[in-house]
C-alpha cells in the first residue's frame, strides 16, 4: 500500500508540473504550484460536481443553468490544458470564474444557491494567485455585486426575494457577515503570501550573494580552508583541494591554541604535498565566531609564495655579489696600479733588448701573466656591471662550436662532449665573457662526473609565455636566448644548489677551486640582462640554463686604421698619478718614445703650475683615484682655465657614474689601466693631431 501510494503522489506531482512549471521568482513558483493544483483540482472534482448538477438542472427544466454550467465547466478545462496561456491570463479566469458563478446563482436562486461560496472564493482566489493588491481589488468588487444586488432585491426585480417577506434584512446580514469573512481571510492570506514573496525575495538575494562568493573563493589562485576547532576541514576551495588535497592539517602548522582562544594570526610555513614535495604557504588564520561570540571555525587565507621566495633568493643573491663586486672594485684600483708598471716596464725592457736575447721569452711571460690577471680584473669587476664594455651582437652557434672544440682538447677523455643547437641565435655582449660563462659552467659539470659522464650543450630560443620566472624577468621580450650546460653527475642538495652561487662557497677540495665560478657567471649573466636558472637532482645531474635577451644581427667588426703614433717634439704631456711607479714607469716609456713629459705625483701641485704658467702644456695625463683630489675634480679645475687643453683620463676602477660630467671637464678619452704602450701611443697621437700649440 504504502508504494502504491508513493506512485499515485508521484503521478500526481507529474501531473500538477505539466498544467503548471514552477518558473520564476520564489513567490511566482509557488504561484504557480498553487494555480496548477486549483485547476488540476477543479478539473478533476469539478466533474463530481458538474455531472449531478447539470442532470439535475435539466430535470427541474433550468436549461440556463446547463448552459452556464458547461460553459464555465469548458473554460476552466480549456485553461488547464493549453499551457502557453500567460500566467495571468490563466489565474485571470480561475479569479473570474467564482465571480460569475456566484452572481449568476445569487441573482436567479437567492440563498438556496451556493452563491455566497463562489463569491467567496473570488476574492481569496485573487489575493493567492494575483496577490494583495488584486485580492484588495476584488474585495471592492464583490462589496459593489452584493450592494447592486442589494438595490435590485428592493426593487422586487428577483422573483425568489418577493417572495421572502424579510429578503433585506437576510440579505443586508449576509452581506455584512460575507465581507467580514472575506476580508479577514483575503487581508491574511494577502499578508502572509506578500510577507512569504519577501522572505523568499531575501533568502534567493542571500543565496545568490553566496554563489558569487563561492564562485569568486573557488576561481582565486589562493588557498581558503575553514577548519573546526578539532583541526578538521570542513571547506577547501578549488585551489586548495587541488594543491593539498585531503590529508592536510590547519592545526599542526599555525599556533592553534593561540587562534582558538581568539587572536588572529600571520606568518608563513612549510607543508608537504600528496607527492612528497614541500611547499612554503604564506598568509593568515582568523577565528570565526557565533552569535554567543564562542570560536567555533578557523578560516585561513593561504598563497603559494614559493615563486615570491625564488625572486627574493635571486635578489638577497644579487645583493651579496654587488656588496663582493664593491669590495672588489676597490681591490682591482690598486691592483690595476701594481700591474701597470709592471706591463711599461717589460715593454720598455723588451724594446730596448735585441730580439733574440735570451730575456726575451721570461719578459713575454711576465707580460702574459700581467694581461690575464688584467683579464681576471675586468671579470671580477662584472659582478656589478661596474665596469664598461664593448658589446656587440655575438653569435652564440658560432661561439658554442668554438667552445666545443676546445673542451674536447682540455677536458678529460672519459667526459664526452656532445652539442645541439639552432640557427641564428645572437645575444648581445662581448664574445670572450660569453664565453668565459661556458667555460665555467662546463668546468663545473666536467667536475661533477669525476668518472666519467655526458656533457651536454645546447642553444636555443624559448618563448617566454610559457614560463612565469621568464615572464617576470624579461617583460618586454616574446622570446629569449637559452644556453644550456647538463651533466649526468652527481647533482647537488637543495640546499647546496640555494648557496651554488654565493662568492668563495665550494664543495670541491682543498686546491680544486676557488668557489669564485658560478659567482662570476652570475655577475656576467646578470650584466648581460639576463638569468640563470640551475636545477639539480642528486645522483642524477645538473642542468644550468642561461637565458639572454636577443639581439637583431651579428656585428661586424670595423677594422680600424693604424693609427699613426711617431711623437711630436713640440707637444708636451703633463703626467698626473699618486702611484710613484705608475708615474715613472709612464714618463720613461713617453721620454723613451720622445714624447716631451712633465711628471707630477700632487694634483694640487700640477693645478698650481698650469694656474702659474710655470709650465706650458698641450695635453694632461691624469689618474682618476688620487688622495685630496680625484682626476675628475682636476680636470674640473684645469677646464676651467685651459678649456682647449685635452685631458686623458687612467683608471684602475671606473664606476658608471664617474663619467657622468666629464664632457664638461675636458676630458677626451679614459685609458683603463693596466694600459699597453701602444694603447697610450694611439692616445697621445690622436690628442696631438689637433693639439700642437699650447
Amino acid at each position: 500500500m504504502p508504494h502504491a501510494t508513493d506512485s499515485t503522489l508521484a503521478r500526481l506531482r507529474r501531473t500538477v508540473a505539466w498544467v503548471a512549471p514552477a518558473t520564476g521568482f520564489a513567490i511566482e513558483s509557488w504561484r504557480r504550484r498553487i494555480l496548477a493544483v486549483v485547476l488540476v483540482s477543479m478539473s478533476v472534482l469539478g466533474m463530481l460536481a458538474f455531472i449531478p448538477s447539470v442532470w439535475l438542472a435539466w430535470d427541474q427544466g433550468e436549461r440556463n443553468v446547463v448552459i452556464i454550467d458547461s460553459i464555465a465547466y469548458g473554460v476552466l478545462l480549456v485553461v488547464t490544458l493549453v499551457r502557453a496561456l500567460p500566467y495571468a491570463v490563466r489565474a485571470g479566469v480561475v479569479v473570474t470564474l467564482p465571480a460569475v458563478l456566484g452572481t449568476y446563482f445569487l441573482a436567479g436562486f437567492g440563498f438556496e444557491a451556493a452563491g455566497f461560496i463562489w463569491l467567496m472564493a473570488f476574492p481569496i482566489m485573487g489575493a493567492v494567485l494575483l496577490g494583495l493588491r488584486t485580492g484588495v481589488v476584488c474585495l471592492i468588487a464583490l462589496l459593489g455585486v452584493l450592494l447592486t444586488m442589494a438595490q435590485f432585491i428592493a426593487q422586487g426585480a428577483f422573483p425568489w426575494a418577493n417572495a421572502m417577506p424579510n429578503a433585506q434584512v437576510m440579505w443586508t446580514v449576509s452581506t455584512i457577515s460575507i465581507m467580514m469573512l472575506c476580508s479577514l481571510c483575503t487581508l491574511s492570506i494577502g499578508a502572509l503570501f506578500a510577507g512569504l514573496g519577501d522572505e523568499a525575495a531575501a533568502r534567493m538575494a542571500s543565496e545568490r550573494e553566496s554563489e558569487r562568493l563561492a564562485l569568486a573563493v573557488n576561481q582565486s589562485g589562493g588557498l581558503v580552508l575553514l577548519a573546526d576547532i578539532s583541526g578538521n576541514i570542513v571547506y577547501a576551495n578549488t585551489t586548495a583541494r587541488a594543491l593539498l588535497g585531503n590529508a592536510f592539517s590547519l592545526m599542526s602548522h599555525v599556533p592553534w591554541p593561540d587562534v582558538l582562544q581568539g587572536q588572529s594570526w600571520a606568518g608563513s610555513f612549510d607543508a608537504s604535498l600528496p607527492g612528497g614535495d614541500v611547499i612554503t604557504l604564506s598568509g593568515t588564520t582568523s577565528p570565526v565566531r557565533d552569535d554567543g561570540k564562542s570560536v567555533t571555525h578557523v578560516l585561513a587565507t593561504l598563497r603559494d609564495v614559493r615563486r615570491e621566495r625564488a625572486l627574493e633568493a635571486r635578489v638577497q643573491q644579487g645583493q651579496k655579489l654587488e656588496a663582493i663586486g664593491t669590495l672588489a672594485g676597490g681591490i682591482a684600483h690598486d691592483f690595476n696600479n701594481l700591474l701597470q708598471p709592471i706591463v711599461l716596464n717589460t715593454e720598455s725592457v723588451q724594446a730596448q733588448l735585441p730580439a733574440t736575447h735570451g730575456a726575451q721569452p721570461l719578459l713575454h711571460d711576465i707580460r702574459q701573466s700581467a694581461e690575464r690577471a688584467r683579464a681576471l680584473v675586468r671579470r671580477i669587476l662584472t659582478f656589478t656591471r661596474s665596469m664598461e664594455h664593448e658589446r656587440s651582437p655575438v653569435d652564440l652557434v658560432s661561439l658554442f662550436t668554438e667552445t666545443e672544440r676546445l673542451l674536447r682538447s682540455t677536458l678529460p677523455a672519459n667526459i664526452t662532449v656532445t652539442m645541439s643547437s639552432v640557427p641564428d641565435v645572437t645575444v648581445r655582449g662581448e664574445a670572450g665573457e660569453v664565453q668565459q660563462v661556458l667555460l665555467n659552467l662546463a668546468t663545473n659539470a666536467a667536475h661533477a662526473m669525476p668518472q666519467g659522464g655526458v656533457l651536454q650543450l645546447d642553444v636555443g630560443s624559448v618563448s617566454t609565455a610559457s614560463d612565469a620566472v621568464l615572464r617576470a624577468a624579461f617583460p618586454e621580450s616574446d622570446f629569449v636566448a637559452s644556453l644550456t650546460v647538463t651533466d649526468n653527475g652527481e647533482g647537488m642538495s637543495q640546499e647546496t644548489l640555494a648557496r651554488a652561487f654565493d662568492p668563495f662557497f665550494t664543495t670541491k677540495g682543498p686546491g680544486r677551486g676557488t668557489g669564485l665560478g658560478l659567482a662570476m657567471v652570475h655577475g656576467t649573466v646578470t650584466a648581460l640582462g639576463g638569468i640563470v636558472v640551475p636545477r639539480s637532482v642528486v645522483g642524477v645531474g645538473t642542468s644550468m640554463r642561461v637565458f639572454l635577451p636577443l639581439a637583431t644581427a651579428v656585428h661586424e667588426p670595423n677594422v680600424e686604421a693604424e693609427v699613426e703614433t711617431s711623437p711630436d717634439r713640440r707637444f708636451r704631456v703633463m703626467v698626473v698619478d699618486d702611484e710613484p711607479a705608475v708615474l715613472a714607469a709612464t714618463t720613461r716609456l713617453l721620454m723613451r718614445l720622445n714624447w716631451n713629459v712633465e711628471g707630477c705625483l700632487d694634483p694640487a701641485e700640477a693645478l698650481a703650475r698650469i694656474r702659474s704658467g710655470a709650465v706650458v702644456v698641450n695635453c694632461m695625463l691624469t689618474d682618476l683615484s688620487m688622495p685630496g683630489m680625484s682626476g675628475l675634480e682636476l680636470a674640473r679645475a684645469v677646464h676651467a682655465l685651459r678649456p682647449s687643453l685635452p685631458i686623458i683620463l687612467t683608471t684602475g676602477y671606473l664606476e658608471h657614474s664617474a663619467m657622468a660630467d666629464a664632457p664638461d671637464t675636458g676630458i677626451v678619452r679614459v685609458l683603463p689601466k693596466p694600459f699597453s704602450s701602444k694603447q697610450l701611443q694611439q692616445a697621445l697621437a690622436e690628442v696631438s693631431r689637433t693639439n700642437v700649440t699650447p
